[in-house]
């Protein structure tokens, strides 16, 4: 079996001059286009690999990586996967204490991040945090300009915090991407069952876990990953979507060995995107239900060239079939969507020529390596048209969380299902409805409400662009409906009551929000989903602003 590593070299050899990575540099956006190709990520990752091994580095240790999508992201990831150092990204957009949990739980050795990212203080911040985590022995500063000398990990004796060194410093260069002074990454003896990778979940549950994965998950993700690749071609474009995702740390085995050329945007702009399809005569790109929206939106988009664009892949939170025919018509793509968590990395996904209701209303049928199954509290199989909690097993399924036996052995049974916590239904032909979470499903007056489904039909509404729900403790009904709308058109928001008999239209009454509140944007967890423990806040503090 080939492992991650061992792909990068082989298409390195053969297909190096192909861009992997097309990027601007972030100190002069307005710029040329750089880029990466094969044989730069292979022998610059060859380098870093060598450089963490002067360090001091050694199969099993933990390299955190705080960083935007960046070139430097995957540079250091393959560098660490060619010495069995696992890499566990860190997501910008979480607080100071998830960055100091992600941390300390890994038990990293050693952080790449930068000096600042915006107005945020990174390298500074890490150090601090770093004063108080044992483990933490090295801060590596990507692109910064200070001086420093790569030196054997150790913490600084006069500050108490992690010694500091550059990414140039690492690679063995005077600057990031000149002539390293190590010829080739170290020898190590690695197997398919040596860990690779840590995930980090979002923490919407409580602190965020790390979901372990192996070299072997992630070539079984290969195939289904390849296959894509082939009938859709090989130019994609990451729109902001942080490294540390999922998507990213699990599917990368797949991207290198079909030879993807990825376009990166450190953050998401509906004119930039759009701006780079057309320049870069993308092929794919994927978003979330608020970003499509917003790219047709554009009151220029007629006079964007989008004919590379062959497919998109929409998902992570409820859409319409008008945005699903509005995507395909306006942007001339055959769309998928895509179910998956952080612990399974695939499951289940639309197929070619599916329609928009089934888009919108479904997230399609088990992946080809997926075993799908609906179960009740005791995990007991559901037949067809029965709500219960979702299960999967497959290949790509994580190892199990990190350091933490007793819940990964509530996750994830004897026989390998991993038990999603997703609430879902099963039709006759094997597809997938999502009706919630089952920790945020409520009960009014003695009936089960699922907040996606409310969710789904809110969103239908003329004048409603998004909307959340939870439920809140009542005194009579047991638990009430509370619904967070936010109007397409903020000079024209949408009436309550309005809100209310639309979806009394649609839906049973006991589902029908008891109160809705209008508000200028949804909350967000650093993992791009709607944040329903701040939206519970909020209407149990009676804030409705």
């Amino acid at each position: 079996m080939k492992l991650l590593g061992d792909w990068l070299r082989a298409v390195a050899r053969d297909d190096g001059a192909r861009d992997a990575f097309v990027y601007r540099d972030p100190r002069a956006p307005d710029g040329p286009a750089r880029r990466l190709t094969y044989a730069d990520w292979d022998r610059r990752s060859d380098a870093i690999a060598a450089g963490l091994v002067e360090l001091g580095f050694v199969k099993g240790d933990v390299l955190a990586i705080l960083l935007p999508p960046r070139v430097e992201y995957a540079l250091c990831y393959l560098a660490a996967a060619k010495i069995g150092v696992i890499t566990t990204g860190v997501n910008p957009r979480f607080g100071d204490g998830e960055i100091e949990h992600v941390l300390r739980d890994s038990g990293a050795r050693a952080v790449v991040t930068l000096e600042r990212l915006g107005e945020r203080e990174l390298a500074p911040l890490v150090r601090r945090l770093g004063a108080r985590i044992p483990t933490l022995e090295q801060l590596i500063v990507a692109g910064g300009a200070r001086e420093a000398k790569g030196k054997a990990c150790g913490r600084d004796p006069q500050v108490r915090a992690p010694s500091l060194t550059t990414l140039a410093a690492v690679e063995g260069t005077s600057d990031e991407g000149g002539a390293s002074r190590h010829p080739e990454a170290p020898a190590v003896e690695l197997s398919p069952d040596d860990l690779v990778a840590l995930v980090y979940t979002s923490g919407t549950t409580g602190k965020p876990k790390g979901a372990a994965f192996s070299y072997a998950n992630l070539e079984a993700i290969r195939p289904t990953r390849a296959e894509m690749l082939q009938e859709y071609g090989e130019r994609s474009l990451a729109t902001g979507t942080p490294f540390s995702h999922v998507g990213f740390m699990t599917k990368i085995v797949a991207n290198v060995a079909g030879a993807q050329t990825t376009v990166l945007l450190e953050t998401f702009k509906a004119r930039t995107v759009l701006e780079t399809i057309a320049r870069e005569r993308i092929t794919y790109v994927g978003g979330v239900p608020a970003q499509f929206a917003l790219i047709l939106m554009d009151p220029e988009l007629e006079r964007f060239d989008l004919s590379s664009l062959r497919t998109g892949a929409i998902g992570g939170a409820p859409f319409t079939p008008e945005l699903v025919r509005g995507i395909r018509e306006r942007l001339g793509i055959e769309l998928v969507t895509r179910y998956a968590c952080t612990e399974t990395a695939v499951g289940t996904g639309s197929r070619r020529g599916d329609d928009e209701e089934r888009l919108a209303g479904t997230v399609g049928r088990a992946s080809d390596i997926v075993e799908l199954r609906v179960v009740d509290e005791a995990r007991h199989p559901l037949p067809a048209g029965e709500v219960g909690e979702v299960a999967i097993r497959s290949p790509a399924v994580m190892r199990g969380y990190w350091r933490q036996p007793e819940a990964t052995a509530e996750a994830l049974d004897a026989d390998g299902f991993y038990y999603t916590g997703d609430l879902g239904v099963l039709d006759q032909d094997g597809y997938l409805k999502l009706v919630g979470r089952k920790k945020e499903m409520y009960i009014r007056g003695g009936y089960n409400v699922y907040p996606v489904e409310v969710e789904a039909v809110l969103g239908e509404h003329p004048r409603v662009a998004q909307a959340g729900v939870v439920g809140v403790p009542d005194p009579v009904l047991g638990e009430r409906g509370v619904a967070f709308v936010v109007p397409r058109d903020a000079a024209s928001p949408p009436d309550a009551d309005d809100v209310r008999a639309f979806v009394g239209r649609q839906i049973a009454d006991y589902k029908v929000p008891d109160r809705v509140v209008v508000c200028g944007e949804l909350p967000l967890t650093p993992g791009m989903k709607v944040d329903k423990a701040a939206l519970l806040a909020r209407a149990t503090g009676g804030d409705d602003a």
